[in-house]
């Protein structure tokens, strides 16, 4: 089991690159004993990445693993602008807009948190609810 599993993180979020993403959530199990590879430049780690196809953030709002949030669409040049069709490509991305500014905004009530990536111009570009 992974940090951000042991200890029962449900979401993680990234700026830096300028657009927005979100990932089904996840689950990475290390193959045991294996450490970072010091060969790899990215440090890449041995295992298997796992994710929870039920999870809708609609009709089924319990996750099994960690959401990843890329937000970075708040203003400056657009990174991936025109390439959102790539990134969806891997079954592990729920959500990718590269092509519109946006911000986050989190609702959280009780032991419900509700997220939406809202466009410059007001209207939502994504939203998932999560329950614990």
């Amino acid at each position: 089991m992974t940090a951000l599993g042991e200890y029962r993180v449900d979401l993680v979020f990234t700026g830096h690159i300028h657009t927005c993403a979100r990932s089904q959530p996840l689950r990475f199990r290390p193959e045991p004993d294996q450490a970072l590879d010091p060969v790899s430049r990215q440090g890449q780690l041995a295992g298997r990445l796992d994710w929870d196809p039920r999870f809708d953030g609609r009709r089924h709002t319990s996750a099994d693993g960690v959401i990843h949030i890329v937000t970075g669409g708040g203003g400056a040049p657009l990174h991936l602008k025109g390439r959102s069709g790539q990134l969806r490509l891997k079954p592990c991305v729920a959500r990718v807009v590269t092509d519109e500014h946006s911000f986050s905004l989190l609702d959280i009530a009780g032991r419900s948190l509700t997220f939406r990536q809202i466009r410059a111009g007001g209207t939502e570009l994504d939203r998932f609810t999560l329950t614990k």
